[in-house]
């Protein structure tokens, strides 16, 4: 049979025991608490990284955009002065070839006007 002391003193561990698991239950969830918040922080943290990168991507995109169109707009222009100069060559050959041809048929059909006489 057991005393009035022994189940007091079974009460007082048992009531230690349940005090020492609650105390480690609650250590261990502020671990995993503490643990769950560094989680969020790094999240958080690795979320505002993938921002910048996106904002720094679209910029670049933007930046490429801008360069090819100058690039295409500067080829069409560098084309069309190119293609201009080309006519202009053509025309002034074309009117040298007709002003050599008119001074030699004058002075053919002059000659010949001469001796004709």
């Amino acid at each position: 049979m057991s005393s009035d002391l022994d189940v007091y003193n079974n009460n007082s561990n048992n009531n230690n025991n349940n005090n020492n698991n609650n105390n480690n239950n609650n250590d261990s969830n502020s671990n995993s608490n503490i643990m769950n918040r560094e989680a969020t922080v790094k999240t958080e943290a690795e979320v505002e990284v993938v921002v910048v990168e996106v904002e720094v991507n679209s910029l670049m995109e933007v930046v490429i955009v801008v360069i090819v169109g100058v690039s295409v707009v500067v080829v069409i222009v560098v084309v069309g002065v190119v293609v201009v100069l080309v006519v202009v060559v053509v025309v002034v050959v074309v009117v040298l070839v007709v002003v050599v041809v008119v001074v030699v048929v004058v002075v053919v059909v002059g000659s010949r006007r001469r001796n004709i006489k």
